[in-house]
């Protein structure tokens, strides 16, 4: 074997060789940018999911702050409680005043809007579903409107208090009751 021959077999091993260590490289951070989305998605789903549940379950819910979202309502012996939803940008977390924290979330902003917004195209909780629907808005017809940001989510939520106020009404036609059918009263035994 001559010396050029081994040179040449040494050079194309270097390269295959690097080739295959930067193809890993590639596929350790592929793997880890998608890690990073598949849990702030699954982060950002659970939040939702606790949010829609709170609201159903209050009397109010609002946004005292942008980073903020306060939920109130009472207990059997009417003694009213609250809990909240606080985001902190620097550790990127929604924290429940329970304890509970959401980890993956880079964004989140909560407003509050009314119903009327969801037709208005200037509103934060406008909605192009409801662009040319006429919406009229009742005291206390007010809602949340939630933003939330992460790697791979962009999701606009709309979160409203079970109790709160509609103008939706259900007429509900039925047959009615029979009339009574009056009987002689028996004469008592004796």
């Amino acid at each position: 074997m001559k010396l050029v021959e081994i040179v040449v077999g040494a050079a194309i091993t270097a390269f295959v060789l690097w080739g295959l260590v930067a193809f890993a490289n590639r596929m350790v951070a592929t793997a880890a940018s998608l890690n990073g989305r598949l849990n702030a998605i699954a982060s950002a789903d659970r939040l939702v999911e606790r949010l829609a549940t709170d609201a159903a379950s209050a009397w109010n819910v609002s946004a005292p702050s942008p980073s903020e979202i306060d939920f109130f309502s009472e207990d059997g012996s009417h003694r009213p409680y609250q809990w909240s939803y606080r985001f902190d940008s620097t550790l990127q977390t929604v924290t429940r005043s329970s304890g509970e924290v959401f980890s993956a979330i880079g964004g989140f902003t909560a407003s509050n809007a009314d119903v009327t917004d969801l037709a208005n195209p200037t509103a934060v909780a406008y909605d192009p579903l409801l662009r040319s629907s006429t919406v009229t808005s009742a005291p206390g017809n007010t809602f949340v409107a939630v933003h939330l940001l992460g790697t791979g989510v962009d999701r606009a939520e709309f979160f409203a208090s079970g109790a709160a106020p509609t103008n939706f009404t259900v007429v509900v036609q039925y047959t009615p009751s029979p009339t009574p059918l009056v009987t002689a009263t028996p004469a008592p035994l004796r």
